[in-house]
């Protein structure tokens, strides 16, 4: 009756072994069995189970040094059989999952080779032993978002490890049950394990690192999902999130229902995306207009648009990808196709213009969209293109001062020229100073699509030329300085689309060397736009005339001067050199006991004036001196005699009151080691940048400096009536390229 009860009761712990065993192995890993223990690497989180062991027996787990294959180590768990049993399942975790370990017989200490459940006292470490380390798992998407139908609706999904192959997944998803997963994975790449209750929301993707797996959401509701990944036998996982937006109605549209350009400039299209991040975008038709372009294109910034720049100069030569771009970097051209009659690839650049009509604009999310005829079939969206007659308006030139000349003009952009006149350091005029910069501005519209494409035979006198013309410097050479200067790259030209301007720079030095000058030579600025291309029908020119004179200065109307022994006296001139130019005034003096030299720098105000300010508060009323206007080392005008008085007590400290808006810095006194004499450094004036006129304020031309009459006769040097003309002209340019 014993025996019977044993064998009952034996019979009785198996069953529940084995129920704990396969119940542990649905809990973790949700189906398949638990490894056989061998020598080899497993991973953390796994079960493993030794078979062919005696039955009733204690086992160690123990660590072993795979240098010394006889040095067993620690013990990291003990485990039994049962009575009846021969063998054991254990996990291994916590002091198990990472390491080199053994199994040992308890008493013995013998080692058990895991194969064979046998133990001996021969064996070793390094023949039976097994390594266990974590297993990495990376689960992620491709992208962030997904959509709801067609292509849209598909996302890659990457699963990896880096330190195994052949293994099993379980992926689950808040919100989403079992047959939503089955479908987003497809019914052929999952496995639901019979012993899953029917409840569970997850599936199982078996040798889940063969392959990247191409996900579908059609029809899966919008929101956002994380989809947890969890290696089926061992503790692996990993999580990403993915948002699913609707594209029941992807779309595309204009920003503006009439895009208006003058013929030959570069179009802009703004088509609006819904639901999508790549459209269609068709400029003409083959049966209307005798011509087409469609472009694919693609948001990069999901910012919902994307901008298609057209340009007409260009349109029907190849290759299409260069007839359209995008304005935004962020922004993609995938694709773009053109053609009808009027595309002719023998023809060069501009011999076959796109004429001044409306071309229908039509726009599609459907990027595999059909067409008849080169026209979009189905399109979502309608619009117009409507190209003017482009026109050549006229010519101005202004100055700006010869420190400019670097990299201050070599450089600029639109945006800086304008900076430029606001600050007063860029200014029209029909006189400009010897060796000071000419700003030739041309206004002319038509001419961005060429700029745009780099056509330098175009920008050099094919499609238009420069040149300003004067007396011939012999009787052998041309009366035309051409080219100014040739444009070799897209920094010789500086233009303004939105006002259909462009700027190119010379150094007046180089047509006074190329042309005959005297003080005072007249030239003009001529710019022709040639019948060579098809923008023009004839030559039409369109021309400024302005004066070249030696650089010149007057200081004080040329009277003597007298300042105060006090700080902010003021020194005031008349020069014909580029208002935002630095002049230095030169102060000395001439008295054998109050030796001094005082030299305050200042800049040109808008209309030829400026103001020099400086302290003579530590000089003795009585003494003379010189004053002498300098542009760097030049000597400009003639020198003025000078003197000191007493100090009056018009203001505080007796000292002369300063002109509000005016800035001064005074540095400390120097002594000049060769005379003996005391250096005042001073800064007096406006700044180019801080002072003057700005051409949308008004004013009476600057901040700096005592109240200056411009002249209103030919007879001032450098300005004429028609500075208040200017001002508002450029007031008006400022405005509307701010409107732009």
């Amino acid at each position: 009756m014993t025996d019977t009860n044993e064998k009952i009761r034996s019979l009785f712990l198996t069953a529940l072994m084995v129920f704990g065993v396969f119940a542990g192995t649905v809990a973790f890993a949700g189906a398949g069995t638990a490894a056989n223990l061998s020598t080899g690497t497993f991973y953390s989180g796994q079960e493993v189970t030794v078979g062919n062991l005696e039955s009733g027996t204690d086992y160690q787990v123990r660590t072993v040094d795979t240098d010394n294959a006889n040095d067993i180590g620690n013990l990291r768990r003990a485990i039994s059989t049962e009575s009846g049993e021969t063998s054991i399942t254990f996990t291994l975790d916590g002091r198990l999952s990472e390491g080199n370990f053994v199994l040992v017989e308890a008493e013995s200490q013998d080692v058990v080779n895991p194969s064979t459940g046998t133990a001996d006292s021969s064996y070793t470490g390094s023949e039976y032993g097994f390594e266990v380390i974590p297993q990495d798992l990376t689960a992620e998407f491709d992208d962030d978002t997904v959509g709801t139908t067609g292509a849209s609706a598909n996302v890659d999904f990457e699963i990896s490890s880096d330190v195994r192959n052949g293994y099993a997944v379980n992926v689950s998803a808040d919100g989403l049950d079992q047959d939503e997963l089955e479908q987003i994975f497809g019914s052929e790449n999952v496995t639901i394990p019979s012993e899953w209750d029917d409840d569970v929301e997850k599936v199982q993707i078996d040798n889940a690192e063969a392959e990247d797996w191409e996900l579908n959401f059609t029809e899966i509701d919008t929101g956002n999902y994380t989809f947890e990944t969890n290696v089926t036998d061992t503790d692996a996982s990993d999580s990403d999130s993915i948002e699913v937006v609707s594209t029941d109605d992807e779309n595309a549209g204009f920003a503006q229902s009439v895009v208006e350009e003058n013929r030959g400039d570069v179009a802009e299209v703004t088509v609006q995306l819904e639901n999508t991040d790549t459209a269609l975008v068709q400029v003409g038709t083959e049966d209307d207009d005798g011509y087409f372009i469609t472009a694919e294109v693609e948001d990069g910034n999901d910012d919902g648009e994307v901008t298609l720049e057209f340009n007409s100069y260009l349109a029907g030569a190849e290759p299409a990808t260069d007839v359209v771009s995008v304005a935004d970097d962020d922004d993609e051209l995938v694709d773009a196709t053109q053609g009808g009659p009027f595309t002719d690839t023998d023809d060069d650049a501009g011999e076959d213009v796109l004429a001044a009509t409306d071309y229908d604009l039509l726009a599609t999310a459907d990027t595999g969209a059909t067409f008849t005829n080169g026209s979009i079939n189905n399109e979502q969206a309608f619009a117009t293109l409507s190209l003017n007659e482009r026109s050549t308006d006229g010519v101005q030139v202004w100055t700006a001062p010869e420190s400019a000349l670097g990299d201050e003009l070599d450089d600029a952009d639109a945006d800086e020229i304008y900076s430029l006149v606001e600050s007063n350091n860029l200014t029209q005029s029909d006189t400009i100073a010897q060796g000071d910069a000419a700003v030739i501005q041309v206004q002319a519209s038509g001419l961005e699509g060429p700029v745009a494409a780099n056509d330098y035979a175009a920008l050099n006198g094919t499609a238009f030329v420069h040149k300003i013309e004067g007396e011939p410097a012999s009787a052998n050479a041309d009366a035309a300085f051409v080219g100014i200067p040739e444009i070799t790259d897209e920094s010789d030209i500086i233009y303004d689309e939105a006002n259909d301007t462009h700027f190119v720079v010379v150094d007046s030095s180089d047509i006074t060397s190329e042309l005959n000058y005297d003080d005072g030579s007249e030239y003009e600025a001529n710019f022709t736009m040639l019948d060579e291309t098809d923008l023009s029908e004839d030559d039409v020119e369109v021309n400024d005339t302005f004066t070249i004179e030696d650089r010149d200065a007057t200081l004080n109307d040329g009277e003597d001067i007298t300042v105060e022994a006090a700080d902010d006296q003021q020194v005031t001139g008349q020069t014909n050199v580029a208002p935002g130019t630095e002049l230095t005034v030169r102060m000395r003096s001439t008295t054998s006991g109050s030796p001094f030299l005082v030299q305050p720098s200042t800049y040109v105000d808008a209309n030829g004036s400026y103001t020099a300010t400086a302290d003579f508060s530590d000089y003795s009323p009585g003494a003379n001196f010189t004053a002498q206007t300098k542009l760097g080392g030049d000597n400009l005008g003639d020198e003025v005699d000078g003197s000191i008085v007493e100090a009056t007590n018009d203001s505080d400290n007796g000292t002369a009151t300063p002109t509000p808006g005016t800035e001064t810095e005074t540095g400390t006194d120097m002594t000049e080691t060769e005379t003996g004499m005391t250096e005042t450094a001073t800064e007096g004036g406006a700044s180019p940048t801080d002072g003057g006129m700005s051409p949308t304020e008004g004013g009476d031309g600057g901040d700096g400096g005592a109240a200056t009459e411009t002249p209103t006769s030919g007879d001032g040097p450098g300005f004429t009536a028609v500075v208040a003309l200017v001002a508002l002209v450029a007031a008006a340019l400022l405005a509307v390229r701010r409107d732009n």
